[in-house]
């Protein structure tokens, strides 16, 4: 009789635990997912609507067709091609540069590999904002300045050190008996890096690739610094989202359109979610491998 009542009591426990366990995560889940649900929702109101309640009273697509509507001569098809191809041409980069440097900085052994290495990693210590006018004189002097050049070139110049010391991490943790038994079947350096290497780290390439364009994806400082205004040609969708709505001054709802500015927001989140449904797994694979390598 004891035994069931002290049973009972575990498993009444138990419950209790459970109840307020779930009721703590729903009362978390819908405090971080508010500030999207009145984004989703906002894109479907209309001006007036927007600051005074927190339904629409119809849903309709209006907004999200007026995002495309040439405005202060920007233009967001225009402007989404240019995200695209900056992130396309990043993401390789950075993922086949920083391939290349981290094979030989780990596997190839040549004068003045640890100097080397020890600038590279000098270089993470250094906040981007004091290599901006350095940066901008360079480009200007080259006539880089008003074109995508410098969004995309960069990337093909190693893709960062951090990205570099990850998969260096990660090939160090590669038995060296598979480069010797490739060597002694007459493989070169490229053989060896495209045809043992790069399969084997391709969860963490996945996830350098993925966070490479989501980072990509949402750049807004580099573009406004580097394009010029008025080259509307040559503007991404975070920089035309800002001369569209946000450079017209003032708080003025009609003039600011918050509206048609939450349904652009949703629109540029579209393919952040999309890369993260269909690569969610391998990115945390990529996680999870590197956090587990030791150097």
């Amino acid at each position: 009789m004891q035994m069931k009542c002290k049973s009972k009591i575990a498993h009444t426990k138990r419950i209790i635990g459970y109840v307020v366990y779930y009721s703590v995560a729903f009362l978390l889940a819908c405090y971080f997912l508010l500030p999207f649900f009145v984004l989703v929702t906002r894109s479907f109101m209309t001006v007036e609507e927007v600051g005074q309640t927190l339904l629409p009273s119809s849903f309709n697509l209006k907004n999200y067709l007026n995002i495309f509507v040439l405005d202060n001569q920007v233009d967001i098809l225009k402007a989404l091609f240019n995200s695209l191809t900056i992130m396309f041409f990043k993401t390789l980069g950075t993922v086949f540069s920083s391939f290349i440097c981290a094979y030989a900085l780990s596997r190839i052994k040549f004068f003045g590999r640890k100097v080397l290495f020890a600038f590279g990693m000098m270089t993470i210590m250094l906040p981007g904002i004091v290599t901006t006018i350095s940066l901008y004189s360079l480009y200007y002097s080259i006539n880089w300045i008003g074109t995508l050049y410098p969004l995309i070139v960069p990337a093909w110049f190693g893709g960062g050190m951090m990205t570099i010391f990850l998969e260096m991490q990660f090939m160090k943790s590669i038995s060296n008996t598979m480069d010797e038994a490739a060597i002694i079947d007459g493989a070169n350096h490229l053989q060896i890096a495209f045809g043992i290497y790069l399969p084997l780290i391709i969860p963490v390439i996945v996830y350098i690739a993925i966070t490479t364009a989501i980072g990509s994806w949402n750049d807004f400082m580099a573009p406004l610094t580097y394009i010029t205004k008025g080259s509307y040609e040559k503007y991404t969708l975070p920089l035309a989202f800002y001369y569209k709505y946000q450079s017209t001054g003032g708080f003025d709802p009609s003039i600011t359109r918050p509206n048609e500015q939450a349904a652009l927001g949703i629109f540029m989140m579209l393919p952040i979610f999309i890369l993260f449904a269909f690569f969610k797994d391998k990115m945390i694979k990529g996680i999870s491998l590197a956090g587990g390598i030791k150097g």
